[in-house]
């Protein structure tokens, strides 16, 4: 009898000098959890945008390439996301977003997704569901430079130089811009990945493809505009999504975001078509997307009117971009990666001129920026990420070269 009323003494007494712990605990405040509704949010625009974007660039690099290479592109976009989804876990999103690292690449505090916040810093959203965000970009990014690339690349290689660039070429540029290195710090922005991943992959598939060189049955190849088309209005539909979600919460800067984005497209096309003087698919397209990705870039920071000037600017420019280029260098342009980069160019830089204007919607400028230095701002972005993609890309193909050839008929 005695040791049951011992051991119930003990417990009471353990409690009791617990006690002013758990109060304290009790009294420290509400803790933090993410809000229910910007989460679903943003889970609902990746889950979309991924669906959308990238069997959008599959069919559009399909359709460009002929159906002969469907088997090829659809190969080599899987196992590329397979790659890049395992390296972005295991350091990628650590090397973007680490807030311990420098201005120019993370750190290691965030491998294999350790050390995350309950709340994303600064937003509603778990930290986890950020990070599952931004691989949605990097796996649209690696999507369109293998569907641009699988025609002519050898798939092991292919595999091996997109490991290579996830972690050399497209984490740096996003640690630059969306992970608050030097670029952000100098004021540059990027809403939905206009020049972040568009413009870095554009770059880098041209280097690419000149290191390739040509496909000796590539005359023999027919394009199906049709399925091109429906590419493009899927990437856009995708792109709709990703910009929505960009804003970490459901709120009417989504709805700007994603109405931007359409407004552009859907300007960009019938301004593509105007200028081809006919109703046809590939310039239906080539509009879309110009249009597209001129806006992302913006994201939710105009409205509407700078909406149809962007769309109508990037693709007149994206129209002459081929026709403009060396004819020694214009047959490395099948997959459209010129009119894709200037594309994003102009989205760049038409978005530093019409933050100024509320006629346009513009969300004003940050802290210390004007027209000019955001102009500054975006032109450093535009050529340190054409730069670094050139750079990159050289470096990453002769690594993998090394060890595999390049062409597919090698």
């Amino acid at each position: 009898m005695i040791r049951p009323i011992a051991f119930l003494s003990f417990c009471c007494a353990t409690l009791f000098a617990a006690s002013p712990a758990i109060a304290a605990t009790a009294n420290a405040g509400p803790m933090i959890v993410p809000e229910s509704g910007d989460t679903g949010w943003l889970l609902a625009a990746l889950c979309i945008g991924l669906l959308a974007a990238i069997s959008g660039t599959i069919a559009y690099a399909i359709g460009g390439h002929g159906r002969a290479t469907a088997t090829r592109i659809l190969t080599a976009v899987t196992a590329a996301m397979a790659l890049a989804s395992l390296l972005y876990v295991l350091i990628g999103y650590s090397l973007v977003f680490d807030a311990g690292g420098s201005a120019w690449i993370g750190g290691g505090g965030n491998s294999m997704l350790a050390a995350m916040g309950t709340v994303r810093e600064t937003t509603t959203v778990p930290e986890t569901g950020f990070a599952l965000f931004q691989l949605g970009f990097v796996l649209i990014a690696v999507a369109l430079l293998n569907a641009m690339l699988a025609p002519r690349a050898r798939p092991a290689w292919l595999l091996g130089f997109s490991g290579l660039w996830v972690i050399l070429v497209i984490a740096p540029i996003m640690r630059w811009i969306w992970g608050g290195g030097w670029l952000a710090e100098m004021g540059a922005m990027d809403g939905a990945g206009g020049l972040v991943i568009f413009l870095s992959t554009a770059v880098s598939a041209f280097v690419a493809l000149i290191i390739i060189g040509r496909k000796a049955d590539a005359q023999a190849q027919t394009p199906d505009h049709a399925i091109r088309l429906v590419g493009a209005l899927l990437l856009m539909i995708g792109m709709m999504a990703m910009a929505g979600g960009s804003t970490l919460g459901a709120s009417d800067n989504s709805a700007v975001a994603m109405l931007t984005i359409l407004t552009a497209a859907m300007t960009g096309a019938l301004t593509s078509t105007a200028l081809g003087r006919r109703l046809d698919a590939a310039a239906l397209a080539t509009g879309i997307v110009a249009g597209t990705v001129a806006s992302a870039v913006a994201g939710d920071g105009v409205a509407i009117g700078a909406a149809w000037l962007t769309g109508v600017i990037a693709a007149s420019i994206a129209h002459f971009a081929p026709r403009l280029m060396p004819q020694r260098l214009s047959w490395q342009d099948s997959d459209g990666s010129s009119s894709m980069a200037t594309a994003a160019i102009a989205g760049g830089l038409l978005f530093a001129i019409f933050l100024a204007f509320d006629t346009f919607g513009g969300s004003g400028y940050g802290d210390g920026m004007a027209m000019g230095s955001q102009l500054i701002a975006q032109c450093a972005a535009v050529a340190a990420i054409g730069l670094w993609s050139t750079f990159g890309t050289l470096v990453c193909a002769l690594m993998a070269g090394l060890v595999l050839p390049m062409r597919s008929d090698d």
